[in-house]
């Protein structure tokens, strides 16, 4: 089974390493990579391990090194399983094998144990060309032994070769013996002399089967206690029915305890559905075909099966494991039920979501919940339902009326934007599309503001696709455009249409009549020409200061009362001429031009209106007779006073 890794422990000749995910791929290969694999230069790359989806996967890299799972060759990437073993063998003129990748699982954690073949640094044999090789074999065993050759003493040249004794050949063996038993002893004694002791134990209180330390040439085990030559060392430990454990440990002259815990190998449950086609997962692992043998971790776990058209069911057991088989029975609840599906006329083949079901009238059994049903027969429409299975619950789909299929038509007309209608009923605006049932015909009708309505009636066919293009006969009105300055340009419904001044033929509908001319304000207003009848539109284009001054009122009353008019823009003769009695010297005659317009009273300012802004003011008296009175006009004012009262009403204004 796949497993969802979420850690890398790496068990090789160098340590134990841990890898979250994040830190994959790992590289493969030479001095330089991740792991290292022997006999492989720097910087070469046998393989790479990568995660995805949560799934550890190995990918072979193009070279020399070929990987191996189960004797058969791989040359894509694979994911890892709990129990798989990957070989990697070094191409050559003698392939040989480098390196053992052993994959085991618990929990989140994926353990990798890289293990160097010692074929990886084997010399070759040499290659004789044109030597025959000797074999002897023993007459009363039938094994193979190599023919001893005596030991000659080289003479000098010429001088006869004296044949040895029997007598001198046996005490030459034994001499060799002797001296052969003497050197065994001697490494022995300095083996039990230099090695360390190391006792393992296994958890959970196992007796191991076997108890490898990788890499020694000589290992001698009493119990659970081995003397190993000092150095650093892999230990495997294998127990029938549980996975391989590994610990890395630095052997010393000083005893000490290896302590290595062991998994227990995945069980095999046995999973009778009744017959009941389906697919089984373990620990949300990857499903397996039910009935049928599945795999699942030691322990505690969840069993879910799906099964088409049933329920899920969800088995909570303990697992034994190692390799042991569990008989798992499990009852499948039916989540379906069955649907009569009917059609006028029959013969419509129906599809219940995207799935072809047969021809109606038509009973199945469909899956519960909320489904959607296509009735589709040649010649009618396509016909749609959604209906609600209910478990167990048979129900009728109809019987469903199939129509003929729609036509369609596109309404185009000139101009466009015209009004369309359909049996009297609005349906939009040109261009249109139109979908049109075809059991009756249909009165169309094309209508714009200004335009004559065009009718026409449609005989459609079941399915067929029309155009009818529309020409709209205008009903022409005159519009004549009068008015200053005559420079001014004319604009219709925004399209410039040369000099203002003119006379235009539009249709009957509302339309947007603009004057424009630079520096001074635009006229605009909208007219609906009428056939047959001309209609005048004036117009008087004015700065925005004409404008403003345009819109002032002729009359004016001031905060107190008095009447004030607009006085134009003109000019004057000031001063008296010459012959008129009681001309002073310094009132000669002189022409003033005002260009701006003004206001100026009625009458004059009386001293009752002048006291509201001067309480203390006296208009004194003129021979005998006072000036004082309220409503007399206020005299003895200086310019000044006479500017202070109007600024004074033009701030109560």
């Amino acid at each position: 089974m796949t497993l969802p890794v979420q850690q890398v422990l790496v068990d090789e000749p160098l340590g134990e390493r841990v890898f979250a995910a994040a830190d994959l791929p790992l590289s493969l290969g030479g001095s330089g990579a991740h792991l290292l694999l022997p006999g492989l230069p720097e910087g070469a790359v046998a393989a790479h391990l990568g995660l995805h989806e949560g799934r550890v996967f190995l990918q072979p890299a193009p070279g020399d090194c070929r990987w191996w799972r189960d004797g058969a060759p791989v040359s894509t990437a694979v994911w890892l399983q709990a129990g798989d073993r990957l070989e990697a063998t070094l191409d050559g003129t003698v392939p040989r094998q480098i390196a053992a990748l052993q994959v085991a699982a618990a929990g989140g954690l994926l353990q990798l144990q890289l293990r160097h073949e010692g074929g990886a640094n084997v010399t070759p044999p040499p290659v004789l060309s044109g030597a025959a090789l000797e074999s002897f074999e023993a007459a009363d065993s039938g094994e193979r032994w190599i023919r001893p050759v005596p030991f000659q003493v080289p003479l000098a040249a010429g001088s006869p070769q004296p044949l040895p004794s029997a007598e001198g050949q046996r005490s030459r063996w034994r001499l060799a013996a002797i001296g052969t038993a003497g050197v065994l002893v001697a490494a022995l004694l300095l083996f039990f002399f230099m090695a360390g002791a190391v006792q393992v134990r296994v958890a959970p209180d196992l007796s191991p089967d076997r108890v490898d330390f990788e890499g020694t040439w000589l290992d001698v085990g009493i119990g659970g206690s081995h003397l190993v030559w000092p150095g650093e060392y892999t230990v495997r430990v294998g127990k029938h029915g549980y996975l391989d454990g590994t610990s890395r440990v630095k052997v010393g002259r000083d005893p000490q305890v290896l302590r290595i815990v062991l998994a227990k190998a995945p069980g095999v449950l046995v999973v009778d559905t009744g017959g009941i086609a389906g697919k089984a997962s373990v620990g949300g692992g990857a499903a397996a075909p039910v009935p049928g043998r599945v795999s699942a971790p030691a322990g505690a776990q969840e069993l879910v099966i799906r099964a088409p058209k049933y329920r899920d069911a969800v088995v909570r057991l303990q697992v034994e494991g190692a390799g042991a088989e569990q008989p798992v029975k499990v009852a499948l609840e039916p989540a379906f039920a069955a649907i009569t599906f009917e059609s006028r006329p029959a013969g419509a083949t129906v599809r219940v979501d995207g799935d072809d079901l047969g021809r109606t009238p038509l009973t199945v059994e469909v899956g519960a919940g909320r489904r959607e049903a296509v009735f589709a027969l040649d010649g009618y429409a396509p016909f749609k339902a959604e209906f609600t299975v209910i478990a167990r619950e048979a129900q009728k789909v109809g019987p469903v009326p199939l129509r003929r299929p729609p036509a369609t038509v596109e309404v185009v007309s000139v101009p466009a934007n015209a009004q369309v209608s359909v049996n009297g009923q609005f349906r939009g605006r040109t261009p249109l599309v139109l979908t049109l049932e075809v059991e009756q015909t249909a009165q169309l009708a094309v209508s714009r503001l200004g335009y004559q309505t065009a009718e026409r009636t449609l005989r459609l066919l079941p399915g067929a696709r029309t155009r009818e293009r529309v020409e709209l006969q205008a009903q022409i009105g005159e519009v004549a455009v009068i008015g200053t300055p005559l420079d001014a340009q004319l604009f219709v419904d925004g399209v410039a249409r040369g000099a203002a001044n003119q006379i235009l033929k539009l249709p009957a509908a509302p339309v947007q009549i603009e004057v424009r001319r630079d520096g001074l304000d635009a006229f605009s207003t909208t007219v609906t020409p009428r056939a047959g009848f001309r209609q005048e539109v004036r117009f008087a284009l004015l700065s925005a200061a004409e404008k403003r001054a345009a819109a002032l009122p002729a009359v004016r009353r001031t905060a107190v009362g008095q009447e004030l008019r607009l006085m134009p823009a003109a000019t004057y003769t000031m001063g008296s001429p010459r012959r008129e009695p009681g001309r002073r010297s310094n009132e000669a005659q002189r022409v003033v031009e005002l260009r701006r317009r003004y206001y100026l009273g009625a009458r004059e300012v009386t001293n009752g209106e002048f006291r509201q802004f001067r309480k203390e003011h006296l208009s004194g008296v003129y021979k005998q007779e006072t000036l004082d009175l309220d409503n007399r006009p206020a005299v003895n004012v200086s310019w000044a006073d006479a500017a202070a009262y109007g600024n004074w009403l033009s701030a109560r204004a």
